[in-house]
Order: structure tokens, then sequence, then C-alpha cells
């Protein structure tokens, strides 16, 4: 009278009740749907329309984040000012840049000169 285990099937509506509120994070989906984080890479890779709804889900996730961002960046927030223009204003000169120093050896050969 062992205990042979009882699975349970894992369907696509299953996993994409699970997807809202998820943020489209797998971990989230895989324990609203209790299973584990690879039956749900394995059910995207199947079935297209899930991996569409978890990307839906987790852009407007990205929506509701960059929007939090921008009401603390027009608050004042000098950190979330230099965030938001950092991400969004790259093409103005925002970037974050590194400077690298030391010595760099380069060696051409004729061919890849072109000579």
């Amino acid at each position: 009278m062992g205990g042979a285990k009882k699975t349970t099937r894992i369907t696509k509506e299953r996993l994409l009740n699970a997807v809202p509120g998820s943020a489209g994070l797998i971990g989230i989906i895989a324990k609203k749907a209790k299973c584990s984080r690879e039956s749900v890479r394995l059910k995207v890779q199947e079935f297209p329309e899930l991996a569409e709804a978890i990307k839906i889900e987790c852009d407007t996730a990205v929506d509701e984040v960059e929007n939090q961002l921008f009401r603390r960046a027009k608050s004042g927030s000098f950190n979330h000012i230099r965030l938001f223009l950092q991400a969004k204003a790259k093409d103005r000169g925002y970037v974050e840049r590194k400077e690298h120093s030391g010595e760099i050896t380069v060696r051409i050969t004729a061919e890849e000169a072109n000579f």
C-alpha cells in the first residue's frame, strides 16, 4: 500500500490563469499554478499564447514601475530624475559613462589592413 505519488496535469489554462498579477515572473506563475518553474518554462515553449500572455504581463509591470519612477522624478528626487534620464534620454547625452585606463596593444595583420 505504498505511496504512489499522484501527479496533476499542468494545463495551458491553469498556467494562463496564473499569469495575471505575476508581473511576468516565472517563479510567481509556478507558485500560483502549483508547479515547478521548469514546468512553466517547458509549457512556454509548447504554447506560444502562454509566452505572449507572460510578455504582456511583464510589459504591463514595467509600465507601472516606469510610472512610479516618473512620479518620483517629478516630485524632485534627484536619484529618480537621474535614473529616468539615463533610461529615457540617452539620445540627449544622459548616459552613465565608465572610463578605463591602462595599456592596450592592438596587432593588425597586413591582410586585415587590406594591403
